[in-house]
């Protein structure tokens, strides 16, 4: 039926598909996480994703009871008019999500048979669903399903680059950047939507990982939902480091095994933040707001207000925003700063507040910023980026001067040395050799004094330092052939007695954990780790790429002589290494099947053909082969051509 319409033209099926989906509400975008969940019976959820303040675990919410009645997927949540877009992963069916969580389709548009459609994300101007076409090897395409056409058109450009399979795309909203998790190698990527480029330039992990649902917040910072390590479920949440590709697990929720996940980080965003939520009496401390425009236009006659504890004071308000500033401010514990512009981007604004004599306790203290637009949600309370839950208050500890040793490092672990941190903010440092700087360099065991002191209270202490470091060093990246090993010996100066030994890897398996040295054959490019740890609990670690040359190897011949004289009397194929053959068959010039044996090995004539069909020997002249081989690496690749046959 919904092809009918389309057929009928583009003005028409665009007024039968406003009328069919005018009743969806549309969300309100304030940085929410989305996860969709679909079950056996291919009905998908859609929940949003938050962190429990009590357990600090991952809560889901659903939108609604019920399931949105699709098999919905490679979802992106447009900020043009706050709907939640996704695809059939097999049809290319559009669907569109409203906050009741129920999906209605928009457009059936024609897809390859060939390729599922499982990682999307819509583009930061809202014009385009992405989607990335995946065979059961690897990403083959990037499809643009536009949004502003009539007729949702869809076209595609194919990928080029690595062999990656991404489970979830997103955009991200600072910079337009698309970025993947890749399942194979299990390290972030990045597309190129406009040339279909691929880029792997981040190392692998050292653990199998696979990211169904990928988040990015208003402050361009990345997210996941995926696999918990050494585990075949997905229930942990990571975060994601864009600048190194390192993926840090921050905790774990329910399972979610079919998912797929979205933001909208296309809103205002506001952080409140402290550089340690510990604090003396008597001291002056730094508070950041951190506020995020991603809205694509400037955002204008906004209010900004915060109210301190009583025995907080505001000596200084840095602001680099447009503002009027119509309450209190300095020498008050409050500010409220209207007709507030924030343009496009992240901007800073630092407040100098003194914590007087009185201040003792734990304080918790958020920020308002007020006159947002309806889809924005009018009213936002800062965020506390310390912690993962949404919209939570900042804190502040303040106690009295004690120095706490526990949490001071006292082992040089490295021959740099070590950086003394009293870590004592506010105050001010007198150390032995007359230094005020709050840290101190020392590159040998010791004692060194330092005086502490605020305005209220000074303490003299001396640190005891102890310990000399050693490093650890593998040598050179590596390579070698398909189904070689390699030794990996590791070089530690000095080499402390007593110390233990820790191998991992970028793909799990490993033949020794803690053996001094390695002999591993790996089927794949393959990064191996190792951590060394002394007695005193002092670790160094180094890494190597092992680089796997995939040449195949494979010699088939294209001519053999069935005459039993003994020379060359089967047509088999040879490989340097052993392969197996998952088929093999022969044919005639008019493609009549002659032979065919599954499932045996190369370089074994009797798993070849002897020049026979049925029993009877066939005449001189020219047959044509097909071959389907699987490596060691569980790749397979189809081999085929002409074979001539001389009695």
């Amino acid at each position: 039926m919904r092809r009918l319409y389309v057929h009928l033209g583009p003005l028409l099926s665009l007024w039968i598909l406003s009328f069919a989906i005018q009743a969806q509400e549309s969300f309100v975008c304030q940085g929410d996480f989305y996860l969709a969940i679909t079950d056996g019976a291919v009905h998908t959820t859609v929940y949003t994703v938050g962190i429990d303040s009590g357990s600090g675990t991952v809560d889901f919410k659903p939108l609604n009871l019920t399931t949105t009645g699709k098999d919905l997927n490679a979802m992106g949540f447009r900020s043009v008019d706050n709907f939640i877009y996704g695809v059939d992963s097999g049809s290319l069916d559009v669907y569109r999500v409203g906050k009741d969580g129920i999906a209605q389709t928009v457009s059936e548009l024609y897809s390859d048979p060939y390729l599922q459609y499982v990682a999307g994300d819509i583009t930061p101007d809202g014009r385009y669903l992405v989607v990335i076409g995946t065979s059961s090897f690897h990403d083959e395409v990037v499809g643009f399903i536009d949004l502003d056409s009539p007729t949702y058109e869809y076209t595609e450009i194919w990928l080029e680059g690595p062999d990656v399979r991404s489970a979830d795309v997103a955009f991200d909203p600072i910079d337009g950047t698309l970025y993947g998790f890749d399942g194979i190698n299990h390290r972030l990527v990045t597309y190129d939507i406009h040339t279909g480029e691929i880029k792997a330039d981040y190392p692998p992990t050292d653990q199998s990982l696979l990211m169904g649902g990928l988040f990015f917040d208003a402050f361009g910072k990345l997210f996941g939902y995926g696999l918990v390590p050494g585990e075949n479920v997905q229930q942990a949440f990571y975060s994601i480091d864009k600048e190194t590709g390192i993926v840090e697990l921050e905790t774990v929720g329910p399972p979610a095994s079919r998912n797929d996940g979205c933001s909208c980080p296309y809103t205002l965003g506001l952080q409140l933040s402290v550089e340690t939520i510990e604090a003396l009496p008597c001291t002056t401390i730094p508070i950041k707001f951190e506020i995020a425009n991603t809205t694509g236009i400037t955002q204008n006659n906004l209010r900004l207000e915060q109210v301190f504890p009583e025995s907080f004071v505001i000596k200084n308000i840095e602001s680099p925003l447009e503002g009027v500033l119509t309450g209190g401010g300095t020498n008050s514990n409050f500010f409220t700063l209207e007709s507030l512009s924030i343009p496009i981007g992240l901007h800073e604004l630092i407040v100098d507040v003194e914590l007087t004599g009185e201040a003792s306790g734990t304080y918790a203290f958020q920020a308002e910023l007020s006159g947002l637009p309806g889809t924005l949600g009018y009213v936002l309370l800062s965020d506390n980026p310390k912690t993962l839950v949404k919209m939570d208050s900042t804190v502040i500890k303040v106690g009295e001067l004690v120095l706490d040793y526990s949490r001071i490092s006292t082992q040089i672990c490295s021959p740099e040395g070590l950086e003394l941190d009293p870590g004592v903010p506010g105050a001010t440092y007198v150390w032995g050799d007359g230094s005020t700087e709050p840290t101190y360099k020392v590159t040998s065991a010791g004692d060194y004094a330092v005086t502490i002191s605020t305005t209220c209270q000074t303490i003299e202490t001396n640190i005891k330092v102890d310990g000399v470091g050693f490093e650890v060093e593998l040598g050179p990246d590596q390579q070698v052939e398909l189904g070689d090993e390699v030794l990996l010996q590791a070089t530690v100066s000095p080499s402390p007695e007593g110390s233990s030994y820790t191998w991992t890897s970028s793909v799990g398996d490993i033949s020794c954990t803690s053996c001094t040295e390695l002999t591993e054959a790996p089927n794949a490019d393959t990064w191996y780790y190792l951590t060394v740890t002394d007695p005193d609990g002092c670790s160094a670690r180094d890494s190597l790429l092992v680089k796997v040359i995939n040449d195949r190897n494979v010699f088939i011949p294209t001519a053999f002589s069935p005459n039993g004289d003994g020379i060359n009397d089967q047509f088999f194929i040879h490989s340097r290494r052993p392969a197996e053959i998952v088929s093999l068959q022969i044919f005639d010039r008019w493609g009549n099947l002659l032979f065919q044996n599954e499932n045996t090995s190369t370089n074994d004539p009797i798993y070849g053909w002897d020049g026979r069909s049925r029993g009877r020997p066939m005449n001189d002249g020219v047959f044509f082969y097909l071959a389907r081989l699987r490596f060691l690496d569980q790749q397979e690749v189809e081999y085929k051509g002409e074979l001539v046959l001389l009695h």
